[in-house]
């Protein structure tokens, strides 16, 4: 199949307005959009590319390191907004030249990479609740049981029983109040477990099963506000 060579070498990066060279290394957006391949350019182009939607919808941030899965040289893992063989145009034309990751592959990678986050501070507030309850339990007797403390912690640790969540409002104060009242000898057991609580494999069986059930209402909630396929 003959294609025609491509006027590229003319073109200009439409965020930089840098003329593409032999030595540029682009990103062929589709047909209407190439631009360079750096994070600066990126970035003000996914800020252009959303400015029409509503605030609470531009869910898309370039980050500096995103090229490393946003990009891709195999055509197959494309978007395949153009054809093989005018990627192939490309490749020759410039020292490098990327197409677009297939968007739910890009979301999963993002996914996982929020997950890793909130996942970590789960383990850790879950480590939080334990020292809160044994507070509870060692030093009530020592307040009038209608004081803060008593009906915040025991409300805190019965709606989480129940529930499984507590408001980030909620966790700040149970770290205030752990912090607060917490003895040298627990302090020292709370500073381990939260040292162990970065591997869910260090965590008590317990709080192993509460994370994989926050992971799996986490990936429903997630796939449904991305588009992604549920997986079996």
């Amino acid at each position: 199949m003959k294609i025609k060579k491509l006027p590229i070498p003319g073109l200009f990066c439409p965020i930089c307005n840098k003329k593409f060279v032999q030595t540029s290394s682009i990103v062929v957006v589709d047909r209407k959009h190439i631009i360079h391949a750096n994070y600066a350019c990126f970035s003000d182009y996914f800020i252009q590319s959303q400015a029409h939607l509503p605030e609470s919808t531009r869910r898309d941030i370039f980050g500096k390191y995103d090229a490393a899965f946003r990009f891709t040289e195999d055509y197959d893992k494309s978007e395949k907004t153009i054809t093989e063989d005018e990627y192939k145009e490309y490749k020759k034309r410039f020292l490098n030249a990327y197409l677009m990751t297939e968007r739910i592959t890009v979301k999963k990678i993002i996914r996982e990479r929020i997950w890793n986050a909130v996942g970590k501070r789960y383990a850790k507030e879950l480590q939080y609740l334990h020292a809160l309850a044994k507070i509870y339990d060692t030093q009530k007797n020592k307040w009038n049981e209608k004081s803060f403390k008593a009906t915040f912690i025991s409300s805190v640790i019965k709606q989480f029983k129940t529930k499984g969540y507590l408001s980030k409002k909620q966790w700040d104060l149970i770290v205030k109040l752990v912090d607060f009242d917490i003895t040298d000898d627990d302090r020292q057991f709370l500073w381990q477990n939260l040292g162990n609580a970065i591997d869910i494999n260090n965590l008590v069986l317990p709080d192993k099963l509460r994370y994989l059930q926050r992971r799996k209402s986490f990936m429903k909630w997630f796939n449904a506000q991305n588009g992604i396929p549920e997986e079996e």
